[in-house]
């Protein structure tokens, strides 16, 4: 963040939807014809919130309360 607490970048990338979202740059850029790799793919993902107990999520929520708060997450 800046100095106003603003967020001093032009684009966030989510992991969740890397893909989709880095193809939208690299369109920005006129790039195209990009094939990006993907190692060791998971087909039956369940949403992240589901891999923490109780514990995990207050660590995380310690951690990270200013993340999760700006980039809107949640373990529901």
């Amino acid at each position: 963040m800046d100095v106003n607490g603003k967020i001093a970048i032009d684009k966030i990338v989510r992991f969740e939807n890397v893909e989709e979202e880095i193809y939208s740059v690299l369109r920005q850029f006129d790039i195209r014809n990009v094939q990006l790799p993907h190692a060791n793919k998971s087909e039956n993902r369940t949403h992240y919130s589901h891999y923490y107990d109780k514990e995990a999520i207050q660590i995380i929520e310690d951690m990270y309360w200013e993340d999760i708060e700006t980039f809107d997450y949640s373990f529901d």
